[in-house]
């Protein structure tokens, strides 16, 4: 895993917050952030703990109550705070079942510089309290408290913290979790390698993946097709198809295969494949189709795991699409009896070996069992020749080459017109069929490489569109595109 994958984060997000507007509670439901790690190994390896304050606080209602010397008594009676004197505290006389009601009572507790060295003599041992000194604020360390969430590595591999609330912001919510994973994956002894997974849940609502898949991709290309104005974007498979401004559409991922693993299909929050939840959107994809939409299936992805060990494992893996997703036939099919044109090959890590064979062995099953054959394209960055797809392309065998244009500063069009060519002209020279320019819907869809629409239409694809290879454009992603709409302000110039 790279980073967290902001597009997937905000889906989430505002899918938690429709829920809960949707089904009104009689509280405002909490929203913790779930984390899964993995190549740890709790009895050998150091266990972390680590405490980060977060820019918004998530649990308003978290109750604190403060220990304190006379000033800090009188001070937390004038801000509505819950206290305890030395007196009080000795009334409890270290009796276990007063402590521990107390410390049910409240999710933190501030002590003053007087009484916390006395504490352990008059509780005994539990939650300790935070410092609080008279040159502190009462208020703002109680708000500091309330928006500090604590990692910390026990006996199992899996954890969970406060990150929001559904009263909240969708963009205060983004930012907090943003941090929490940041500060989470800074304890960690090998970063985002140690992370399997991270989910975000409301206290009664479902739970959504973050961070390891990517959501539907949509490439824009000439001539477009036209959908009816009814097509809109179903909130509950979010399909990409939602304008008359796509004419491919990719379906991203399926992210583990290949070395004798059983393969596994992620469409992050959309649908779960593994309880056939997926199988609904096999009428999305015949609609698609229906209107002359092109609907590939990714594989790979920046986060997969994934890898060919031998060209046999390359076949074995081709019958595996082409059985449960293309023309051949399984009992399992995540996706209905949806038949999809082709392959999409994301390969972002690994080794760079048997790509090719995995598109000859695509292509052969589509040529041997007739019907509309497979459609194979491939999503490369900009530098020349890509490290992963660059052998595969080199077959001839793909219909679309989608080249990412963006996250990459040396060839994207920040670098200026003579090295954004350069770049353009080495993917014109690939035996592949259409070369589509890849860039972000938005600034925020990527890191660099985002051209404004009125740049793009005006300045960059005149350089370009009148190449027999030119495509169109590939944007990244859907879901930036439907806040930007992106794809309306360049289509009439593809």
């Amino acid at each position: 895993m790279s980073k967290l994958q902001s597009e997937a984060l905000r889906e989430a997000i505002a899918s938690i917050t429709n829920d809960s507007r949707e089904k009104q509670r009689k509280f405002v439901e909490t929203i913790e952030l779930q984390i899964g790690l993995k190549n740890y190994d709790p009895q050998k390896d150091k266990r972390f703990s680590g405490s980060v304050k977060l820019p918004h606080i998530p649990r308003p209602k978290m109750k604190v109550c403060m220990l304190g010397d006379a000033q800090h008594v009188e001070e937390a009676e004038r801000i509505g705070l819950d206290s305890m004197d030395v007196e009080a505290l000795k009334k409890m006389n270290k009796n276990k079942k007063l402590v521990k009601k107390l410390a049910k009572r409240y999710h933190a507790f501030l002590a003053s510089e007087a009484i916390i060295k006395q504490i352990p003599r008059l509780l005994g041992p539990g939650k300790f309290p935070t410092l609080v000194t008279h040159q502190e604020s009462l208020e703002s360390k109680v708000n500091e408290t309330k928006a500090t969430v604590k990692f910390q590595l026990k006996k199992v591999l899996c954890m969970g913290v406060a990150v929001g609330n559904c009263g909240m912001e969708e963009k205060q919510i983004f930012q907090n979790v943003q941090m929490s994973v940041n500060f989470l994956v800074s304890l960690l002894k090998k970063n985002w390698q140690n992370v399997r997974c991270l989910y975000l849940k409301s206290t009664m609502g479902k739970v959504y993946r973050l961070g390891t898949l990517k959501p539907w991709q949509a490439e824009l290309s000439v001539p477009s097709c036209s959908l009816p104005p009814s097509w809109r974007c179903s909130s509950k498979h979010a399909t990409p198809a939602a304008s008359s401004n796509y004419k491919l559409v990719i379906i991203a991922f399926v992210y583990q295969f290949g070395k004798g693993q059983t393969p596994k299909l992620d469409l992050s929050s959309h649908c779960d494949p593994s309880s056939g939840g997926c199988k609904g959107l096999s009428k999305d994809i015949h609609l698609c189709q229906r209107r002359g939409i092109k609907v590939l299936l990714s594989i790979g992805g920046a986060n997969g795991n994934y890898g060919l060990t031998s060209e046999g494992d390359a076949r074995d893996v081709a019958a595996y699409l082409w059985n449960t997703y293309l023309g051949g036939t399984s009992s399992s099919r995540p996706l209905g009896d949806a038949v999809l044109d082709g392959i999409d090959f994301d390969i972002e890590h690994g080794a760079a070996k048997y790509w090719d064979s995995l598109a000859r062995a695509l292509k052969n099953l589509g040529k041997k069992n007739g019907g509309k054959g497979v459609l194979l394209s491939a999503a490369p960055q900009c530098p020349f020749p890509d490290e992963w797809d660059g052998g595969a392309i080199k077959t001839g065998l793909f219909d679309f080459v989608w080249v990412q244009f963006y996250n990459n500063q040396p060839c994207q069009v920040s670098a200026g017109r003579g090295a954004f060519l350069a770049a353009w002209k080495q993917w014109e020279s690939v035996p592949a069929g259409k070369i589509f320019l890849g860039l972000p819907a938005s600034k925020g869809a990527a890191g660099t490489g985002f051209v404004p629409a009125g740049q793009l239409t005006s300045q960059v694809l005149p350089l370009i569109r009148n190449s027999p290879k030119y495509g169109g454009v590939m944007l990244w992603s859907k879901y930036y595109d439907d806040r930007t709409g992106y794809s309306s302000a360049i289509k009439s110039h593809v």
